[in-house]
């Protein structure tokens, strides 16, 4: 049974990890513009792949004894989790806004609910298609912004939100045997080798790159450090506290401060249909997570 005390303490770890997923929209469609996505991507998470291993040396967690299977559980999590969701996200946002990317994210939550009932079997309640349509219903609004068009890097976005299901499935999976930092560490490393082979074919390598990893350092470090090893470890030590509903609905409000950093330090003002989208996802995100609607694995928010 746990105190007030520890659940207070809980509720703040996962504010925290709302905030900084609040801001990783914003720094990495800044990142973006500055440096080749895919490297921007790959060094980052070799960085917070480093840190992860580095604390399980320390901790003397380093060494387990890994069934065969559970590796395939924790290669399936960098692949959907990092390689494909962080990937697209990262070539996706250069093609629109911070704001977008961040709202657009949201829509993890409808393939989370198509998809889990189908592998997992669990029961479809009414209240849960209320909550994706309107969660659906709010994507369209962010999308039409005075004018209906989908560009490419919003399609990117969308398709990335389809991924972290499947690598959230092969989490639980993994935890059920290895240590969240483990698990992190993994998959950290193995998405940023990933990423890092595409970007040698794909993204025109030259010394420039050394030069602007230089000038632009505190993106790397923030997807590297930030988020990657502090959100993700915050996220974990509130779950193993709160029930699951109440973490995911402190967790989704990582929008609101998106809007908040956007508008103090990025210079992005919301538009009308922005924020109305905004507000249609929140009532229809609340559908989804209220009493007794969720008990599928939790969303692996960007």
């Amino acid at each position: 049974m746990f105190t007030k005390k520890s659940q207070h303490r809980a509720e703040g770890f996962i504010l925290a990890s709302a905030a900084i997923e609040g801001g990783f929209p914003l720094v990495a469609n800044r990142a973006v513009q500055l440096l080749p996505a895919l490297y921007f991507g790959a060094i980052a998470s070799l960085i917070g792949g480093c840190v992860h291993v580095l604390l399980l040396a320390v901790q003397g967690k380093l060494i387990q004894k890994v069934p065969r299977r559970v590796w395939l559980y924790l290669v399936g999590v960098a692949f959907f989790n990092t390689f494909l969701g962080y990937g697209l996200i990262l070539l996706g946002t250069g093609m629109t806004s911070g704001i977008n990317t961040s709202l657009l994210l949201q829509f993890e939550m409808i393939f989370s609910f198509l998809i889990y009932p189908l592998i997992m079997k669990d029961r479809v309640t009414r209240k849960q298609i209320l909550g994706s349509v309107a969660v659906f219903l709010g994507t369209i609004i962010v999308l039409y912004n005075g004018s209906f068009s989908i560009n490419r890097g919003e399609l990117l976005i969308l398709c990335s939100t389809a991924c972290f299901p499947f690598g959230n499935m092969c989490a639980k999976k993994a935890l059920e045997y290895v240590p969240s930092g483990f698990v992190l560490g993994v998959r950290s490393l193995l998405s940023g080798i990933g990423l890092l082979t595409v970007s040698l074919f794909v993204e025109q390598w030259s010394i420039e790159f050394w030069t602007l990893t230089k000038q632009n350092l505190w993106y790397i470090l923030f997807f590297g450090l930030v988020v990657t090893v502090i959100s993700k470890l915050a996220w974990y030590e509130g779950v193993k506290v709160l029930p699951l509903t109440k973490a995911v609905s402190i967790i989704l409000a990582y929008p609101a401060f998106s809007l908040l950093f956007a508008v103090l330090f990025f210079d992005e003002v919301p538009t009308v249909y922005q924020l109305l989208g905004f507000l249609v996802t929140i009532g229809g995100l609340y559908l989804l997570i209220s009493k007794r609607t969720l008990q599928q694995p939790v969303p692996d928010v960007a």
